[in-house]
């Protein structure tokens, strides 16, 4: 028996084409880092490694303070007290799951696709450094390639996307993440 073949339409368009290597715009965090969130943070991950916590210790080790577990950077660009909560909008539409302004929020523009169902295709994190109690937390986003692929059901929307995190004072280099986003 042959599988029947769904017609797909070409997304990539040269519109969709001109977003890949664009860059976002440069996120700054609205706090600096504190002791309170590395110490939240290292619990939540139940790291209990004395440089997150103990200001003797953090002293006396190659870095002179309090520092924040290598993945803190990924949480640090947290919406700023004041500010209206995203997921208010699930009130008004049951539907309303949250990621639609997933790209807003990395400071990019959206992709001109109709696609809507969203999907994680996966996340590659290298760490570079650590960030410490009283450092700014800056990235920026940038798409690296977006292609698609036809699958039984359609045609599956590939976004892949690298973010860069650093310290505001000094340019310290903290890790750099990619992931993947599927719309179909």
């Amino acid at each position: 028996m042959v599988a029947e073949q769904v017609a797909v339409t070409d997304y990539i368009t040269a519109e969709v084409r001109s977003l890949i290597g664009r860059k976002g715009e440069t996120m700054v965090a609205s706090d600096p880092v504190d002791r309170s969130s590395v110490r939240r943070f290292a619990q939540a991950i139940m790291d209990d490694d004395p440089l997150y916590w103990d200001e003797d210790h953090a002293a006396k080790s190659q870095y002179g303070r309090i520092m924040a577990p290598p993945l803190f950077p990924l949480h640090a660009l947290r919406r700023p007290g004041g500010t209206s909560d995203p997921l208010d909008r699930s009130f008004e539409d049951s539907d309303y799951d949250g990621a639609g302004d997933v790209l807003g929020r990395m400071g990019l523009p959206d992709v001109p696709i109709p696609q809507q169902r969203l999907l994680n295709g996966g996340n590659d994190v290298r760490i570079l450094g650590l960030a410490g109690v009283g450092d700014v937390i800056v990235t920026q986003s940038a798409y690296e390639d977006i292609y698609q692929k036809n699958g039984r059901s359609g045609a599956l929307i590939f976004v892949d996307i690298v973010t860069d995190y650093w310290v505001q004072q000094d340019g310290t280099a903290l890790l750099r993440s990619r992931q993947v986003f599927i719309w179909r």
